[in-house]
């Protein structure tokens, strides 16, 4: 039997606009949809030595709704359009991401555009999140896989080294709603990057 291998490389267009974002644009169009991953550089390693955890609690809160659409409208309105729109934080970057289907992209970037610029930050929607995570440490502390989740990073790097920290109840304690308020302030399209195919 032959085997042929097929590798087709596209190079992707490389831009920056006036306000300093810089945009990557590979066009393909195997599939009717797009992809918008807006990354930032900033991420758990930015987190305050005293709140551990702050980068994914505020970008997790970030992508709950709008000042205009609470968590629940926020949610029909991406069901609406088959659109999906997350905010994941990383240990050096976040991102905020939009997948969208061609025929949907509109109102999909209109949904995008409200997000980064009023993002809703409700104190419910903190709370509520602040209690899952004091919960998710508490339900780690029972397996063995949870201790060494949580652990594996001192232990590797140390607990100075930026990737080492260990979270515990009293960094989630120490956050504030206004910590994550000024926490997303800093997202700025300077210096951010902004990778799109479709």
């Amino acid at each position: 039997m032959k085997w042929r291998a097929i590798i087709r490389v596209t190079w992707a267009e490389q831009f920056t606009l006036d306000n300093g974002l810089q945009v990557y644009l590979l066009k393909t169009d195997t599939l009717p949809t797009v992809t918008m991953t807006f990354e930032f550089d900033v991420g758990a390693v930015t987190d305050p030595a005293d709140k551990i955890g702050l980068a994914s609690v505020c970008f997790d809160l970030y992508s709950e709704g709008t000042a205009r659409l609470d968590k629940v409208a926020w949610s029909e309105a991406l069901a609406d359009h088959a659109v999906s729109i997350v905010s994941p934080a990383g240990l050096e970057t976040s991102t905020v991401k939009l997948e969208s289907l061609v025929s949907e992209l509109d109102p999909g970037l209109d949904l995008l555009a409200e997000l980064l610029t009023s993002p809703g930050m409700r104190q419910a929607d903190f709370d509520r999140i602040i209690a899952d995570r004091k919960a998710a440490l508490a339900q780690s502390r029972g397996t063995a896989n949870g201790v060494a989740s949580r652990l594996i990073g001192s232990l590797v790097w140390g607990n100075g080294h930026p990737y080492g920290p260990v979270q515990t109840e009293a960094n989630l304690d120490a956050m504030k709603l206004a910590d994550c308020k000024a926490w997303v302030a800093q997202l700025q399209p300077e210096g951010a990057r902004l990778w799109v195919a479709g």
